[in-house]
């Protein structure tokens, strides 16, 4: 799969990294791992942490500024602007997908590095050869007979969500969706304020949401 090398560096360096550009939020790779800087670093660890991201040639000193390095600034504008993002899990392997109208980091633990994030900056087409390529995209669904199938196929579905898709406004989280398990049907479960609607799965209705949500038309 084509993309820039990817890069590697631990979740505290990325928060400096995103703090320094004004970002405090983020959706972390797991749905139970919301990630807010609400203390700051100590001056010690931050000295610490940037002579790391120094010697990783991930920034650079400008006279008494702390610049990030031009090789990774389009990857750090994606996850700074980024628009709307995507978790996905399965038995074998965890990521999270960032969006922008520029382009999408992948996010996802390292294997080779223990404690390491692993990030690459993939081009739009890339996007769903890669939920493809990890299994990450289910078969589209059954067709319940009925309404009240439908429902009483939503009160089985598990809690944990295989794919959740979360559109942003900055820290506020404007829309999402679910894809979930029930027995042998696949459900997508969208949320828009208060209103939520279950569907049964099919991955051409998903990828014309997210084309939609991501203006990826034109």
């Amino acid at each position: 799969m084509a993309g820039v090398e990817s890069i590697y560096m631990t979740e505290e360096e990325l928060l400096v990294l995103l703090a320094g550009k004004g970002k405090r939020y983020w959706y972390g790779i797991d749905s139970r791992e919301e990630e807010e800087q609400r203390n700051p670093f100590k001056k010690e660890d931050l000295y610490r942490i940037l002579g790391d991201l120094y010697q990783k040639e991930y920034v650079e000193w400008d006279q008494n500024m702390v610049k990030i390095n031009e090789s990774i600034d389009p990857m750090m504008q994606v996850l700074i602007e980024a628009e709307c993002c995507v978790r996905a899990e399965n038995e074998k392997d965890k990521r999270i997908y960032y969006f922008d109208s520029s382009g999408i980091v992948m996010m996802e633990k390292s294997q080779r590095e223990n404690g390491m994030l692993r990030l690459t900056l993939l081009e739009k087409a890339e996007f769903f050869i890669s939920l493809r390529e990890a299994e990450f995209l289910p078969e589209d669904s059954f067709e319940p007979e009925s309404e009240q199938e439908i429902v009483k196929q939503k009160e089985e579905m598990t809690e944990k969500a295989f794919l959740q898709l979360i559109k942003m406004d900055g820290e506020k989280q404007l829309d999402a969706m679910k894809i979930m398990e029930a027995g042998i049907t696949t459900f997508i479960s969208q949320e828009s304020g208060t209103t939520t609607r279950v569907i049964p799965y099919e991955t051409e209705w998903l990828q014309k949401q997210l084309s939609r949500w991501m203006d990826w038309t034109k």
